[in-house]
């Protein structure tokens, strides 16, 4: 664009320049006024067309500055569009990282408890089994005062024959304890040989502690069963007592 107004105006200029040294001439040796006329007519007109090529020429500038301009916000305007949108995606990922944090650490958890289970289920199977291996214990135990069982609270049966040979165990130097989760555990037995059970337990463990301490009695639950465990510091039985 700008060589073709340069060419125009070079074009222009000269024979504007042409026609105004033959106007000059043509006054000087005496031309006929209608030849001067034309001379001066084309002499305006390629004056008026350099005038019009520069005004051109200046408004092609001036729009090309505005395209400049224009094209300057619409650059600018997709650069902060394109960091709005990269803010975004960089929102969204932390947010999707976070989540797959959550995700996976909930995952741990759900292994860690299913692990936990199948270790309390394996413990129970092996109690079972270690109990079918057992005669029942009914066949060492006394027959009991009615035929007909009936629901009783075992946690307070226990601490009843505690309480009742507390004096038994306080000459021996032994504390008695019991500990359940539970303040009350109900069970469909008979009486007397709950009784006798706690009594046995007890008895034997002021038997043959033989120095003071204590005896731990930790009734507990899982499921349907009921699990008692016996515990205390006393030196147990000698090898020979145990054949």
């Amino acid at each position: 664009m700008r060589g073709k107004w340069m060419f125009g105006k070079v074009v222009c200029g000269l024979l504007a320049c042409v026609f105004f040294v033959m106007l000059v001439v043509g006054f000087f040796q005496g031309l006929p006024k209608q030849i001067m006329v034309v001379i001066l007519l084309l002499h305006s007109l390629f004056l008026l067309l350099l005038a019009f090529i520069f005004s051109s020429e200046r408004n092609d500038y001036t729009g090309a500055e505005d395209l400049q301009q224009e094209l300057a916000v619409v650059r600018s305007k997709a650069e902060e569009e394109k960091a709005t949108m990269q803010r975004a995606l960089d929102a969204r990922e932390r947010e999707l990282k976070s989540q797959t944090e959550d995700v996976e650490r909930m995952q741990k958890e759900r292994e860690d408890e299913r692990r936990e289970v199948e270790h309390l289920r394996l413990e129970l199977e092996a109690a079972h089994a270690e109990q079918a291996q057992h005669e029942d214990i009914s066949e060492f135990l006394p027959p009991p005062e009615t035929d007909e069982p009936e629901v009783i609270d075992i946690i307070r049966a226990a601490r009843d024959i505690a309480s009742e040979m507390g004096s038994t165990a306080s000459a021996a130097g032994i504390q008695i304890r019991i500990s359940c989760a539970e303040e009350t555990l109900l069970v469909r037995a008979h009486p007397s040989r709950i009784r006798i059970l706690f009594r046995n337990i007890i008895d034997n463990s002021i038997k043959y502690m033989s120095r003071s301490g204590s005896l731990f009695i930790t009734i507990s639950t899982i499921d349907d069963d009921i699990f008692i465990v016996l515990k205390d510091t006393g030196e147990g039985l000698r090898e020979e007592e145990t054949r």
